[in-house]
């Protein structure tokens, strides 16, 4: 199998084995045969995608509202001291999602979680003496989680989130 066919754009997503089969492709089985190995056990696939320019506009388009996103909660944060990301979503969600209303709500939450995580690291450094800005990104990747995206492995598809509706 070529891997280069399906090289574009990369992502992780985090796959965890029924107790019922699963039946994939042969092309992808040998793949995922090392990975698939535990029962019950979370594991991360790498996926590489080849999609349409019209896909890679979109999901461009995506990623950049996700990082304005991200970058609106930051500042937010680091302004009022909040690392909480449960606090950051009561005060930051209602003005992110006005401003960006066609990002899907559950990448905003991703954007408020990984937000706070970013906050966090950023308080711990500081904590230690070192000298930290707030936290900001030029090009943030969006977290898909089993809200945002599915995969259909019989079919060698699949099915994101984006700012564009199908």
């Amino acid at each position: 199998m070529d891997l280069n066919q399906y090289i574009v754009i990369c992502f992780v997503v985090h796959v965890r084995r029924q107790r019922n089969a699963l039946i994939l492709p042969l092309r992808i089985l040998h793949i995922l045969q090392s990975v698939w190995n535990n029962i019950g056990m979370d594991r991360t696939v790498q996926v590489r995608l080849l999609p349409t320019d019209e896909q890679a506009s979109t999901l461009k388009e995506t990623i950049q509202q996700f990082t304005e996103s991200f970058n609106t909660v930051c500042r937010a944060g680091w302004e009022k001291s909040e690392t909480n990301s449960y606090n950051l979503h009561h005060f930051t969600y209602r003005a992110c999602k006005t401003a960006l209303p066609q990002l899907v709500s559950d990448l905003h939450i991703q954007a408020i979680r990984k937000a706070s995580e970013s906050l966090k690291s950023a308080n711990a450094l500081i904590r230690k003496g070192r000298k930290v800005s707030c936290p900001q990104s030029n090009s943030c990747s969006p977290r898909y989680n089993l809200h945002t995206f599915k995969v259909y492995w019989d079919k060698v598809i699949i099915s994101m989130s984006t700012t564009v509706a199908e």
